[in-house]
């Protein structure tokens, strides 16, 4: 059987979740509230590093059921939060539908990708101006025939604040979301590589999606975690990718900051 879009309303509502665990919590909506500005990442790492370069509290967990880590502070003036999200589409998309409806209206995402370009080694940033609907959960949101694309006003913030600041080869453009790490097919990487698609990850378009649907901002910065054009090259454990990811976190802070 074939998935058709259906435009009709939902049955559970994320804002009525929301107030769901409020009362769970003893009735205070306020104690979920989330500012307008959220910087969100995967990786602990990354969230260590948010925390460390703004005016933050430590890192609790925000009450709901994934307890998922979350900060709060400023930057420049702003008042901001910080989460580290549950890796994968369904999740991740979840987690920011709630957090959405608690306030989030401009949300930078940190994120960690593998390249499908030789001139993206390990240790490379990628700042994804659309996404390649190959995951499931965007098309609970979208009808199958529409792209999904990081809003462009952030995406150009986040792109002028790496050539600022990255001294590592940065690129711009396509990045494939796919549910399944372990079908990364070698004649599906070669189609997308020769097509000009950077990267593969697990989240973008899921979360490209949902804020499209909520009518929120979201841009994204990746740093490369592995390289996928040839035989797989892990760099996961690498100083290249762990120096990336902390540059894109600081990266995400600079644009937020010219917001």
């Amino acid at each position: 059987m074939t998935w058709d879009f259906d435009s009709s309303e939902p049955l559970i509502a994320p804002d009525r979740v929301l107030a769901y665990y409020a009362e769970m919590i003893g009735g205070v909506l306020d104690q979920l509230a989330l500012p307008e500005l959220l910087v969100v990442t995967f990786q602990q790492r990354a969230l260590e590093r948010l925390v460390e370069r703004a005016e933050t509290e430590p890192p609790t967990r925000w009450p709901t059921p994934l307890f998922w880590p979350l900060a709060r502070g400023s930057l420049s003036g702003k008042a901001l939060a910080m989460a580290r999200l549950p890796i994968g589409a369904p999740a991740a998309a979840s987690a920011l539908e709630l957090m959405i409806a608690a306030g989030a209206r401009t949300i930078l995402l940190v994120g960690s990708a593998g390249s499908l370009q030789p001139h993206l080694p390990i240790g490379s940033l990628a700042v994804p101006n659309e996404a390649i609907r190959h995951e499931g959960t965007s098309h609970h949101y979208l009808p199958a025939s529409e792209a999904v694309a990081a809003s462009p006003e952030l995406a150009d913030l986040l792109m002028s604040a790496a050539l600022r600041r990255a001294k590592v080869a940065l690129a711009h453009g396509p990045t494939w979301t796919t549910d399944a790490p372990y079908r990364e097919c070698t004649a599906t990487v070669a189609r997308l590589r020769s097509s000009g698609v950077l990267t593969a990850e697990m989240e973008a378009a899921a979360l490209f999606a949902v804020a499209r649907h909520r009518g929120a901002r979201i841009g994204a910065i990746l740093a490369v975690s592995d390289e996928l054009w040839g035989s797989w090259n892990p760099g996961f454990h690498t100083l290249a990718y762990g120096r990336a990811l902390l540059r894109a976190v600081d990266i995400a802070l600079e644009a937020a900051a010219d917001l």
